[in-house]
């Protein structure tokens, strides 16, 4: 469960524990705090020596967690979940299924979850100027509207969401040493 505490905090709760969530601008860039506040790490990362070493009590960017979390069970949700909380659409208080679970019939996948399976979107992308059999290590999906449109020579004129920034010059030197 996450629950808007402010437009810029969340308190999350599990069966293990709850935490709390926020964010701050340190300067022009948004910066991430996660707190464990009772019981156990609800979203895990306490387990992961990459994630907990942002469980500090200190503020991080959106690329440092999404980096430290990406191999996770629940990669980037720190982040994620703040900038939903800005959405219109984003309900007071909202209700995700445990894994393995769903709220609805027999569905075969999710949508809108917290967890690997349903957060995860592969992306294969090609074309000239940009070496083959090369990867990055992880972006997010508001990341790609905006590479796209780089690649095409159209770059976007603003960031989207947390950083939907083109990451086109990424693709372009990932092969690079």
């Amino acid at each position: 469960v996450a629950v808007r505490t402010g437009p810029d905090s969340l308190r999350v709760l599990s069966k293990a524990g709850s935490a709390e969530l926020d964010r701050r601008r340190d300067g022009g860039r948004k910066v991430y705090r996660y707190r464990v506040t009772d019981g156990n790490d609800p979203l895990g990362y306490a387990a992961d020596a990459r994630a907990a070493a942002l469980l500090d009590g200190g503020y991080h960017g959106g690329e440092e967690w999404l980096s430290a979390t990406v191999d996770g069970q629940r990669p980037d949700v720190v982040p994620q979940l703040l900038e939903l909380n800005d959405s219109p659409r984003a309900c007071d208080i909202m209700l995700f299924a445990a894994p393995g679970w769903r709220f609805a019939g027999r569905s075969l996948g999710g949508h809108g979850g917290l967890t690997r399976e349903e957060i995860l979107v592969p992306w294969v992308i090609a074309g000239p100027g940009l070496p083959g059999g090369t990867s990055v290590p992880a972006a997010r999906t508001v990341n790609l509207l905006p590479t796209v449109l780089d690649l095409l020579g159209k770059p976007a004129a603003t960031p989207l969401g947390i950083d939907g920034e083109s990451i086109a010059d990424r693709l372009r030197t990932a092969g690079a040493t």
